[in-house]
C-alpha cells in the first residue's frame, strides 16, 4: 500500500523545480507513473511529495521538427507517440522500433520518454528489497545467485543492466538531453554524459542533480538507415536480454561511410561498440564485414556461468540488425 503522500499539480515549471530543489529526494515528479507508482507500492522509494506534471503537458510534450529534420521530443511525450510519429518511423526508425518493443500497448500510452530514461534499477534482487550492494550489502547478490539477465561486460560491483530500449536507440543517433534547472537555466548535454551505473547513493541509471528535470530529448538530423533488434525472454514486451541499435550510411560505391553500433541488455548502460563501427567503415556490408563487426562488438565480454548464453545471443541480434541494413536487403 502506498503511504500518505502530499500531491500537487503545479501549473508552472519553475514551481516544480523549486520544490524538487527544496525537498530533495523527498519529492518526485510524476509523469506516466508506470514505474514510480509500483516502486511506491513496493516500498522501494520513500517519497513525501508527488508533483504531477500533467499540467505542463502543453510545453513538455509533443514532437517538433527543426532545421534539416532535427527533432525535439518533449519529455512528457508518450512512447506510443514516439513509436507512431511519421518522421520518427522514417528518419529515426530504430527509435520508433525501440519504443514499440519497450512495453505493452497499454503501458506505451502512459509511459513517457523522460520517465523511461529515469527508470530505477530493474534487478530482481534490488526490486525484492534484498540486502544487495545497492541496499547496503557487501556484494552484488546476482554475482553468486541468479544472474541470467545481468551484465556480460565487466562492471562492479552491481551487475544490473540498463532497462531502457529507447536509450539504446537514442545513443545511435547521438541524442542530447535538455535539462531545466532552478532559476530558469536550461542546459543541453549528450545523453551519454548523463547515463551511469547504479550506485547505493542513486540506484537510477540516469544522473540528475537535485532540482533538475529532463524537459526534452534532442536528435540531430539523421543520415542513413537504422534498425533496432531485441531478444526477449517472452515473445513480446519484456526487458531486453540483448539488443542492438545500428545506424549506417553508405557511399555511392556501396561502402559503409558512417556507422553507429550500440548494444543493449549487456551492461549497466547502453554500450557503444566503437570497435564494431571501425570494422565496418570503408567496407561493403558483406558477410565478411558483418562477421568482423559482430566479433569486435563482443570483444571483452566476461560473462558469468549463468549468462554466458548472452554472448552468442548478442552476436546473433547484431548480425540480424546488420543484415537488415544491407543494401541488398532491399
Amino acid at each position: 500500500m502506498i503511504p500518505r503522500i502530499d500531491y500537487d499539480r503545479p501549473a508552472a515549471l519553475d514551481t516544480v523545480l523549486d520544490v524538487l530543489l527544496r525537498e530533495g529526494r523527498r519529492a518526485r515528479p510524476l509523469a506516466g507513473g508506470t514505474d514510480l507508482l509500483q516502486l511506491l507500492k513496493d516500498g522501494l522509494l520513500e517519497v513525501e511529495h508527488l508533483l504531477d506534471l500533467r499540467a505542463l503537458a502543453p510545453t513538455l510534450s509533443g514532437i517538433a521538427v527543426g532545421p534539416g529534420g532535427a527533432l525535439r521530443i518533449g519529455a512528457l511525450t508518450t512512447l506510443a507517440e514516439v513509436a507512431e510519429h511519421p518522421l520518427v518511423r522514417g528518419s529515426f526508425r530504430a527509435l520508433a522500433q525501440a519504443a514499440q518493443l519497450s512495453a505493452s500497448p497499454q503501458l506505451r500510452n502512459m509511459a513517457t520518454i523522460g520517465g523511461n530514461l529515469l527508470q530505477l534499477n530493474r534487478c530482481e534482487y534490488f526490486r525484492s528489497d534484498l540486502p544487495c550492494w545497492l541496499h547496503g550489502g557487501r556484494s552484488c547478490l546476482a554475482a553468486e545467485g541468479d544472474h541470467r539477465h545481468h551484465a556480460i561486460f565487466p562492471q562492479a560491483p552491481c551487475l544490473a543492466v540498463h532497462p531502457s530500449d529507447p536509450a539504446t536507440a537514442l545513443l545511435a543517433f547521438d541524442a542530447r538531453v535538455e535539462i531545466a534547472r532552478p532559476g530558469g537555466a536550461v542546459v543541453e548535454e549528450p545523453l551519454s554524459a548523463r547515463l551511469k551505473d547504479p550506485d547505493p547513493d542513486d540506484p537510477h541509471h540516469f544522473h540528475l542533480e537535485e532540482g533538475e528535470l529532463i524537459t526534452a530529448v534532442l536528435l540531430p538530423p539523421a543520415e542513413g538507415e537504422s534498425v533496432y533488434e531485441k531478444a526477449m525472454e517472452r515473445a513480446a514486451w519484456s526487458f531486453a536480454l540483448a539488443a542492438a541499435a545500428v545506424r549506417l550510411s553508405f557511399s555511392d560505391g556501396g561502402r559503409v561511410a558512417a556507422a553507429r553500433v550500440v548494444l543493449g541488455g549487456v551492461a549497466g548502460r547502453p554500450r557503444r561498440a566503437e570497435a564494431a563501427e571501425a570494422a565496418l567503415l570503408g567496407r561493403p556490408l558483406d558477410a565478411e564485414a558483418v562477421a568482423a563487426a559482430v566479433e569486435a562488438a563482443l570483444e571483452g565480454a566476461a560473462p558469468l556461468p549463468g549468462n554466458a548464453y548472452k554472448v552468442e545471443l548478442a552476436k546473433g541480434i547484431l548480425r540480424k540488425a546488420l543484415q537488415r541494413l544491407s543494401p541488398q536487403a532491399g
